[in-house]
């Protein structure tokens, strides 16, 4: 499919070709007017307990209201997304319902579902930093997207505690996590970033169903041994090893020279950063994988989603475009 030009700077192209869309979108920072961050049921999703994967279930556990629910995408699939919103929820809690600006909403499913995965908002009363409850990584660098008040988003490292940004940021409006794999126009080594994947799915071809799905399940259960102390050191143990690798569906999102990018692919983390960098991508961090990809345009619905989409979600960013 060919690409769509706007008379906006803005360009996307999808290619249907594959299991899943091939899809790669360029927001010209010029023609961004604001970016905004929709986090579902506030009051509830900070400090949560996300998908909890080391609880020897590693399809997922989650702790809702105290009732701990297994199998969080089989049995109990509606029980357990209760603090997920629908897209046009998070429209609502952006203020944009009414808006005749143009928007773009990049899915943000990570965020208070897998550990790493934190966001840090300037809110009135002051920094709130929206993380699992049992987040092991606080008070330790966070690549994240940062939109300022002023100037264009940028990926970079921040200090975050339990009460926000351990340094200075003031000019900060927001940050969110995702997993660095672009940096400087040059992959980052997966040992360098191991440990935050942790989902073990996204990085070994462990499947949680099928055929191999006891003796896979007896593999994640072993990595999780030990967690968060273990951890490291066993996934790059499987790593060092030569584990079979999986072919997954990413959503990276990242910066080139002149704006703001968003590639979905999929293929191993390192392959899928040679695309980034091919395309242009200065830094790129993966905000998400699997059922969670997708962008959705207010003019025409989803530009792009994945095979087995789920649309609710805790997260979206939002980009605003500006009036032609």
């Amino acid at each position: 499919m060919k690409g769509k030009k706007f008379c906006k700077n803005l360009t996307y192209e999808v290619d249907l070709n594959g299991k899943e869309p091939e899809f790669f979108m360029k927001i010209g920072f010029e023609s961004i007017d604001e970016m905004k961050l929709s986090i579902a049921h506030k009051r509830f999703s900070n400090k949560g307990s996300g998908l909890v994967r080391h609880s020897g279930n590693p399809t997922g556990v989650r702790i809702i209201d105290g009732q701990k629910i297994d199998g969080v995408y089989t049995g109990n699939k509606m029980d357990a997304r209760l603090y997920h919103n629908t897209i046009e929820e998070h429209i609502e809690c952006l203020e944009l319902g009414k808006d005749e600006r143009d928007l773009i909403l990049i899915s943000n499913g990570n965020l208070l579902n897998d550990y790493s995965y934190v966001a840090i908002v300037k809110e009135k009363e002051g920094w709130v930093t929206y993380h699992l409850r049992s987040e092991p990584f606080l008070g330790k660098p966070y690549t994240c997207l940062i939109v300022p008040e002023k100037g264009n988003p940028k990926i970079k490292d921040i200090m975050i505690g339990d009460s926000g940004p351990l340094e200075s940021k003031e000019g900060t409006k927001w940050a969110t996590y995702g997993h660095q794999i672009v940096r400087n126009s040059q992959p980052v080594p997966l040992d360098e970033i191991i440990d935050r994947f942790y989902n073990v799915m996204h990085i070994f071809n462990l499947k949680d169903y099928g055929a191999n799905e006891i003796a896979d399940i007896k593999k994640m259960n072993e990595i999780y041994s030990g967690f968060p102390d273990s951890f490291r050191d066993n996934m790059a143990h499987e790593l060092r090893e030569g584990a079979a690798r999986a072919d997954y569906y990413h959503s990276t999102l990242g910066v080139t020279n002149d704006s703001l990018a968003v590639l979905h692919s999929e293929g191993k983390v390192e392959e899928i950063a040679q695309k980034a960098i091919d395309r242009g991508m200065k830094d790129g961090i993966i905000l998400d994988q699997g059922g969670s990809v997708g962008v959705y345009s207010s003019w025409n619905g989803f530009l792009t989603k994945s095979s087995y989409f789920r649309p609710d979600r805790i997260s979206w960013i939002g980009v605003v475009l500006k009036n032609s």
